[in-house]
């Protein structure tokens, strides 16, 4: 139970890192952006899954600018980082990829 409200806590503080720089109507990823989420995903997997971390970057970063909703693209993407099996990870990715649809 603790351990599920420590991701929700985690995923929140995601979103709120990289959310609150991009409040803009212009769809942008910035370097910035990119490594609040970047420390945010790694501290969240202790520091070891930089071969997660980095992909999803890029992911969010070229889903973002072309025009996906950043609110969208980094839930899913905080899904992604927490997902407790391959199932969980699948639907977020699933999530991920609707967000261009958004």
């Amino acid at each position: 139970m603790l351990r599920k409200i420590f991701q929700h806590l985690v995923s929140g503080l995601v979103v709120l890192s990289v959310g609150l720089t991009s409040c803009t109507g212009t769809p942008r990823w910035n370097e910035a952006q990119e490594k609040n989420f970047l420390r945010s995903c790694l501290q969240h997997a202790n520091w070891a899954s930089r071969d997660k971390c980095v992909p999803l970057s890029d992911e969010i970063r070229d889903l973002v600018l072309a025009g996906a909703p950043q609110k969208c693209v980094l839930t899913a993407a905080n899904k992604i980082i927490i997902a407790p099996d391959t199932e969980a990870e699948d639907a977020a990715r699933a999530a991920l990829a609707l967000c261009l649809e958004s």
